[in-house]
């Protein structure tokens, strides 16, 4: 499930003192990264594409609270 793998990401991200991550994007974890954007979970986020293959990643910037 691509969603709970995308919190857990967000979530050992900031455990870990990180401030970027990389999860798989899709119009779910859009539609949810737009949410936790607006209410200040996290600091951006951008789709990424790569040419090689089909799967499109999304970077995330992690708010550090």
């Amino acid at each position: 499930d691509s969603l709970s793998d995308m919190l857990t990401r967000i979530r050992n991200a900031h455990k870990a003192n990180k401030s970027v991550t990389h999860c798989l994007s899709s119009n779910l974890n859009n539609n949810v990264l737009k949410v936790l954007k607006n209410e200040g979970y996290i600091r951006d986020y951008k789709r990424i594409d790569i040419r090689r293959t089909l799967i499109r990643f999304t970077s995330l910037t992690v708010s550090q609270i």
